[in-house]
């Protein structure tokens, strides 16, 4: 998306706005673009930086509403301000609940899978851990054949080295979930 399209698909959503104001944000936007071009990037990469026009307009939009509540010009009518209110809530409802719908559920589903992996990585460090215990205990008693002992020493160092591993890429794993959730939590905050 060029300029030109994104500014007409912005004025267009910005309708239910008086001009002057739609006309103060769509300078602020040109000017955005001007400067972006000075400083050498494309149109196309100013835009996308930008966001969808609609959504934008949304924001613009309850602000306006938001505003009209807070400080009503003289003489308003009570149905005025309920007026707005009410625009205002629909908007922002519209917002949120994409992000309820949409954002909500898969950030809690990939949280509990999350959840259950450190349970899992945690029970199998500390099976493995006792394993080893156990079978440095049994060294000692000789009840098992040196073959067997060998084994289980094997496998309780390979079950306590692979969960520590596994535990190891979750909390990696953990990370880039927090990075990429804070990021779409600042997302939202620059849109509302």
């Amino acid at each position: 998306m060029n300029e030109k399209q994104f500014l007409r698909e912005l004025e267009r959503s910005l309708a239910p706005l008086p001009k002057d104001q739609r006309e103060e944000i769509l300078n602020d936007y040109r000017a955005h673009f001007f400067e972006g071009q000075e400083r050498g990037k494309s149109e196309e990469d100013l835009a996308k930086a930008l966001g969808e026009p609609k959504r934008l307009a949304r924001t613009f939009i309850a602000d306006y509403h938001l505003q009209e509540i807070q400080n009503p010009r003289a003489g308003q009518a009570l149905s005025t301000r309920a007026y707005h209110f009410l625009r205002a809530s629909v908007v922002l409802i519209s917002i949120f609940a994409f992000n309820f719908f949409f954002m909500l559920w898969p950030v809690l589903a990939i949280a509990f899978m999350l959840f259950i992996g450190f349970s899992l990585a945690a029970a199998a460090i500390v099976a493995g851990g006792a394993a080893l215990l156990f079978s440095m205990w049994e060294a000692f008693s000789l009840t098992l054949s040196l073959a067997a002992h060998l084994t289980l020493i094997f496998y309780s160092i390979s079950l306590f080295t692979g969960a520590l591993l596994f535990g190891l890429s979750l909390v990696s794993l953990s990370r880039l979930f927090m990075i990429g959730l804070l990021r779409y939590i600042k997302l939202n905050a620059k849109a509302l």
